[in-house]
């Protein structure tokens, strides 16, 4: 029991740590496109919709899916 929950936990903290690096990347763009200090919810919209369809962005959509799948995966082996 001891082992599956520490492997939970790191999962979960590598899946948070590439959690907050995609919103930190997108309010910086969000940032940059709109020129304000808090740009508003449709140019928050448009970086997720851009970060959604992007080439430059495919690897770190993959990563976080991954990690995603794998935060379900190992909650729903704890529940066993």
């Amino acid at each position: 029991m001891l082992i599956r929950l520490s492997v939970q936990a790191v999962v979960f903290a590598i899946w948070a740590y590439l959690m907050f690096r995609t919103l930190f990347l997108l309010a910086r763009r969000a940032r940059q496109e709109s020129g304000a200090l808090f740009p508003g919810v449709g140019a928050a919209l448009t970086q997720w919709r851009v970060w959604f369809t992007s080439d430059e962005d495919k690897s770190r959509r993959r990563r976080l899916s991954i990690m995603t799948l794998l935060v379900l995966l190992t909650k729903a082996l704890s529940l066993l």
